[in-house]
């Protein structure tokens, strides 16, 4: 379907202009006409609209939502159908979503993390307390207006379900498909069956383990059946000991994501309480847990039903409690850098399986055995799952896990090994030990024999040489680090929380400030000029080398959250990961402007051998475009390929799965090389190739391998 253009008139309203895109659809900035009245319509998918099905759910849900009025929930005005397209019209938040906070941020302070869980929580509640179930609580459906102290938003109920009106749980998964976000997904979801308010307290628990710790608690695996099955199976892993917490929210969160609904919090409202509690130190009592769910919403219990609760939930203060339960040592895992998943897909499931019925293939499986005491989370941990239970059942979820993941389109290979380059001999690790640097180094960029690292955490840009591999000096930035290149003798750093690029001399020392735009996050240079990237603007900014002078901003039309940004062919070329789309900006007439669909969640752009190639990290791969924006290509490299660098002849990208693949532009094959971490960002020097490792505080560098012949 092709998107409505600014100035267009659709169901009395005037379009603005692109806000965002999701799995559902395309929300749009736009006047209400009659009203003069600015509001976010939102307008659905049209294979979605062209179901049946979905049209009826449409409307009986549309009814539902607009009656949802709570200061936490997005109020929804309207909801209709227009020219054959189905459409709703809401409020529109001034703010970012939290998917885009984390970009920018990497994590949040646990005061101002668990506040906004807090509230997302308020608003579960009462629509749980109204028959509705989300099933699709992540960081893109939660608005933050940051201007207004940190006012939490939950919108998208686009999804929810009210259960009273099926006659039987199995008509949730009529299509035998269930709806969510993998990072977020509920074990019941997986496994075709019944869903109440404790899956969504299952994915709440998953957002504020992402928002404390930088990346969703499974976002490790690199495959999606590795999710699934830890989903399933695995227990969740600890937060990492410098997320600015102790031990007792990992209970909380432990309890929060058992597989069994029965052992979760039983609201979510319950679960806020008991992570304020825990970051203060105390406990609450869990006498004081109740569900506040309703009708086919609510467990399935004996007990008697809650009453519905008021719009305005208010928190009850933590009680103390009599026993604390002395948390399990963490696993060896480390946070991912890339915070967050692309759009909502539905995922094909099979019907539920027992252990004892045809398909289910328990005979030539042996479940796994419960994790060891010593060292680990003792089976059934604070609040964790009964383990005996899992494990009788594990073949059976073995077997949903693996044709679940088929129908994504199936987890695609490994990168390393499975295809080779024949061109050139392969890269492999320099023999040189990994140099430590700040906290969290998320982008690298080469020039003037100096290696040039911005630190997420570490708040600050040191400065490698390039033939010792030693650190030489340092430049301290005014927040977390974004993008770094070396330019014109300088170091260019973006600040995306400050609104600031910094310029830092390469032998470190103090730096300016230049102020640029609102979130400036992508930079790249281009002979005289510094490019600048602005995520919360909106726009294109470009820095005057000679007097260092900024430029109006230049508005990009089709974005929605521009974050990477490369130049070649006499244009410079914006990644917009919100919108999948890559936008030419003519350097020659800043006013003309292209746009061309990419993949999901788009991120890193490299011009290289005369073509554009784009790394999609939710899908695992890397396209090759031409020079006027036309696909000629796919390499499945696997993982979550981020940020791209060019030299020695290849395509260099950097993987968080642990590797970084080198990409032949002649026939696009690749090699692979596995290196420490979570690898986020790579440049390439005068003779190796240098590589972050996100969250593994160092860097590392790769011999790139030689062409053969």
């Amino acid at each position: 379907m092709p998107d409505l253009n600014p100035g267009t008139t659709f169901a009395g309203h005037r379009i603005e202009g692109i806000a965002g895109r999701g799995g559902m659809g395309t929300v749009y900035r736009a006047t209400h006409l009659a009203l003069d009245h600015v509001v976010a319509l939102k307008v659905i998918a049209a294979d979605l609209a062209a179901d049946d099905a979905f049209r009826e759910r449409f409307r009986s849900e549309s009814r539902i939502a607009v009656s949802l009025r709570h200061p936490n929930v997005v109020s929804i005005h309207h909801a209709g159908e227009e020219d054959g397209l189905l459409f709703v019209t809401m409020d529109l938040i001034d703010g970012p979503d939290l998917r885009r906070m984390l970009i920018a941020g990497g994590t949040l302070p646990p005061d101002r993390a668990i506040a906004i869980i807090a509230q997302v929580a308020s608003a579960l509640d009462v629509a749980h307390s109204r028959g509705l179930v989300h099933r699709d609580i992540k960081p893109g459906n939660i608005l933050v207006e940051t201007n207004a102290g940190d006012h939490a938003y939950l919108t998208d109920f686009g999804l929810a379900k009210r259960f009273d009106q099926a006659t039987e749980a199995g008509a949730l998964t009529r299509t035998g498909a269930f709806v969510g976000t993998l990072d977020y997904v509920a074990p019941e979801q997986i496994r075709g069956g019944r869903v109440d308010a404790r899956t969504d307290v299952y994915a709440l628990g998953c957002v504020m383990y992402e928002v404390l710790s930088g990346r969703a608690p499974f976002a490790d695996r690199d495959e999606n059946v590795a999710k699934i099955y830890a989903h399933l199976q695995d227990e969740p892993p600890w937060l990492p000991g410098d997320s600015g917490v102790d031990g007792e929210l990992d209970g909380v969160i432990a309890r929060a994501l058992a597989k069994e609904p029965g052992d979760r919090y039983p609201s979510a409202g319950d679960l806020a309480r008991a992570a304020t509690a825990a970051a203060a130190g105390h406990d609450v009592l869990r006498s004081a847990e109740r569900s506040v769910a309703t009708g086919k919403a609510a467990p399935v219990t004996d007990e008697p039903e809650a009453p519905p609760i008021d719009d305005t939930v208010e928190s009850r203060p933590p009680a103390p409690s009599t026993v604390a339960a002395e948390p399990p040592a963490p696993p060896p895992t480390e946070p991912l850098t890339e915070p967050g998943p692309g759009p909502t897909e539905p995922i094909e499931a099979p019907p539920p399986t027992e252990p004892d019925l045809p398909g289910a293939a328990v005979t030539e499986a042996e479940p796994p055995a419960p994790p060891a005491v010593g060292g680990e989370r003792a089976p059934g941990g604070p609040g964790g799952p009964k383990w005996g239970r899992i494990a009788a059942a594990a073949a059976a979820l073995v077997a949903v896990a693996v044709v679940a993941v088929l129908a994504l389109g199936g987890g695609g290979g490994e990168g390393d090994g499975g295809t080779a380059s024949g061109g050139f001999a392969q890269p492999k690790l320099a023999d040189a030990p990994p140099i430590d640097v700040a906290a969290w180094p998320v982008a690298v960029s080469a020039g003037d024999g100096i290696i040039a690292v911005a630190a997420r955490d570490g708040q600050e840009v040191q400065f490698i040489d390039e033939g010792t591999g030693k650190v030489t000096g340092s430049t301290s930035l005014p927040g977390p680090g974004q993008s770094v290149v070396v330019a014109d003798g300088s170091a260019w750093a973006t600040v995306p929380a400050t609104g600031q690029v910094v310029k830092a001399p390469l032998d470190g020392g103090a730096g300016s400030t230049i102020g640029v735009g609102e979130g400036p996050i992508g930079i790249t240079a281009d002979g005289s000029t510094v490019w600048v990237a602005d995520s919360e603007s909106i726009a294109l900014s470009k820095i005057d080398l000679s007097n260092d002078a900024v430029s109006d901003p230049i508005t990009l039309e089709a974005g929605s959250f521009p974050a990477e940004v490369a130049t070649g062919g006499g244009d410079v070329w914006v990644v917009d990961r919100d919108n999948s789309v890559l936008i030419r900006v003519d350097t020659a007439n800043t006013s003309t402007q292209d746009d061309f669909r990419l993949g999901d969640n788009p991120k890193g752009v490299v011009i290289a051998d005369g073509s554009i190639w784009v790394a999609n990290t939710s899908d695992h791969d890397v396209i090759r475009l031409g020079m006027d924006g036309t696909r000629q290509d796919q390499v499945d490299v696997g993982g979550e390929p981020r940020l791209l660098a060019y030299g020695f002849g290849r395509v260099w990208v950097a993987n968080g799965d642990g590797s970084v693949q080198a990409i032949d532009p002649s026939d696009n094959t690749f090699d692979s090389v596995k290196v420490p971490g979570s690898p986020e960002g790579v440049a390439v020097g005068s003779d190796q190739v240098w590589v972050t490792t996100g969250t593994g505080d160092q860097v590392v560098r790769i011999d790139p391998g030689a062409a053969n012949g």
